[in-house]
């Protein structure tokens, strides 16, 4: 509401101040244009009013605007997180698989490995056993032909004393018959 200026009282003031009626009517022109765009602090105040609901419903809608589009980006944060995890456990799952597989396959050459080993040491035990016994049978039978030469020894050297003892005594004998 603009400020409300009666021209023809302030004219006539003007003019009853001494001043001629053209440049008192002059001067009178140039205040009503100068004051025309003038508002009452009543308008102002009204419009202040105005503008603060104005922008206050601007700043509420605002506010509405940001808090849905920080829902909307954190629900788009939570699906990415759900969309990570799911991904990030399928990829765990598939590692924990290739583990197991490699596991059961490095177990399974391993177990292969030792059965060969073992194979061998049965085998090497057997034939080392077998080579022990040849040659334990080999020292018996060296043995047993060792002791049967030391007892045809012994008889002959048992033989050959009677001899010689039959011998002395026959000496004896027939030194007894000398005598």
């Amino acid at each position: 509401m603009a400020l409300t200026f009666d021209t023809g009282k302030h004219a006539r003031a003007i003019r009853d101040g001494g001043v001629p009626p053209p440049a008192a009517d002059a001067i009178v022109d140039a205040i009503a244009e100068a004051t025309d765009s003038l508002v009452t602090e009543e308008f102002l105040r009204s419009e202040m009013a105005i503008q603060t609901e104005r922008l206050q419903s601007e700043m509420a809608l605002q506010s509405e605007q940001l808090r849905n589009e920080v829902a909307l980006q954190i629900e788009q944060l939570r699906n990415d997180m759900a969309l990570q995890t799911e991904r990030l456990q399928s990829e765990l799952a598939k590692q924990n698989e290739w583990l197991q597989n490699e596991t059961a396959r490095q177990t399974e050459r391993l177990q292969n490995e030792l059965a060969k080993q073992n194979e061998w040491l049965q085998n090497e035990t057997a034939r080392q056993t077998g080579q022990l016994r040849s040659d334990m049978a080999i020292q018996a039978e060296q043995l047993r032909t060792e002791m049967a030469n030391l007892r045809a020894e012994m008889w002959r050297a048992m033989y050959m004393s009677i001899g010689v003892m039959a011998g002395i005594a026959g000496i004896a004998l027939a030194i007894a018959e000398l005598f």
